[in-house]
């Protein structure tokens, strides 16, 4: 799995919601998240290819809903000024993910099977502030017909990337944010995946076209349309699709039975063609993560390598901000 995929993971975790009740119970027969071995895209993409813009069919507007009733959303941008807030009010999460490549040029497809464990942006015991992180065991993997038994996982802690293979006793670690700066990997401009998570819909929609389609459309898959039932998806097309690493961003919530909206499923194609999905099932809140999960230290007896930041090229250092009282020009003339 590259890197792409795992700030995708990031992405997808936390899209979730504290809204008013939604009236929707969750399907009751929430499909296994065993390994699939029939996904949902063909292995030739020319057979079935991805719908081309004005094809899909667009949810109409909706009445306001009267008192009592569920919240319906009329249109993408009433979901988008959900999605604004949508990380208030969650702690931690955890789940059974799947995760599945279609890579187009070679026609091969690899799944993945695992757990998620998801810790929010919080206050730290000693008033520390902390960083949204997230650790990922995958521990099985189908490409083809072969499913075989092969781990492989990974902890992010805001800062460094931990990945690694402990069949092999291997791992690498990648510090992906520069000493004291902070990265949110779901930003428009920042992270790999433009999932609007407490970002502004007006910066959302300035870059991006974007649709409330009906939750079935697109998803071929039976336990997968099971499992998006009763509630929305979310499409994006970007507006500059030459300077923009994605065709196309679709994205699923429904709530669960306390009314609060979770993602569920989340789709994406590159401009390669290749096509990558994340399903989440067994989605529960406020689960507690065990010390020492969201440690980024390499294991004791594996052999590996560590890369340090590296600023990308085009990209200027930070400036500090000059302390209280002090005077800007002089700083600099110092």
């Amino acid at each position: 799995m590259t890197l792409l995929v795992a700030k995708l993971l990031i992405g997808l975790v936390s899209a979730m919601g504290t809204l008013g009740p939604l009236g929707a119970e969750p399907p009751k027969d929430e499909p296994n998240p065993a390994v699939q071995p029939a996904p949902t895209e063909p292995s030739t993409p020319a057979e079935n290819p991805p719908p081309a813009i004005g094809t899909t069919r667009v949810v109409q507007p909706a009445e306001a809903p009267k008192p009592g009733e569920p919240l319906k959303f009329a249109s993408a941008e009433a979901l988008l000024t959900a999605l604004e807030t949508a990380d208030k009010g969650m702690n931690t999460l955890s789940a059974d993910i799947l995760y599945d490549r279609l890579l187009e040029l070679e026609g091969d497809r690899q799944t993945r099977k695992g757990t998620l464990l998801f810790r929010n942006a919080s206050v730290g015991a000693e008033g520390k502030p902390l960083p949204r992180a997230f650790a990922i065991r995958f521990d099985w993997m189908q490409a083809g017909e072969r499913l075989e038994k092969r781990a492989n996982w990974y902890v992010f802690d805001g800062q460094w990337l931990l990945e690694s293979w402990p069949d092999e006793k291997r791992f690498k670690r990648r510090q992906l944010v520069a000493p004291g700066e902070t990265y949110d990997p779901l930003k428009i401009g920042e992270g790999p995946l433009p999932i609007p998570i407490g970002q502004k819909k007006d910066d959302i929609l300035a870059r991006y076209t974007a649709e409330l389609l009906d939750a079935a459309d697109g998803v071929e898959d039976d336990t997968q349309k099971r499992l998006v039932a009763n509630g929305w998806q979310l499409r994006l097309i970007p507006k500059d699709p030459e300077n923009d690493e994605f065709r196309e961003v679709r994205l699923w919530y429904r709530p669960d039975a306390g009314g609060r909206l979770l993602p569920r499923m989340a789709r994406t194609i590159v401009r390669s063609g290749d096509i990558s999905t994340v399903v989440l099932t067994s989605v529960k809140l406020d689960a507690d993560i065990p010390e020492g999960t969201l440690d980024t230290t390499p294991p004791k007896g594996f052999d590996g390598e560590v890369e340090e930041y590296r600023r990308p090229a085009g990209k200027a250092d930070k400036v500090p901000a000059p302390e209280a009282g002090a005077n800007p020009a002089k700083a600099e003339r110092e």
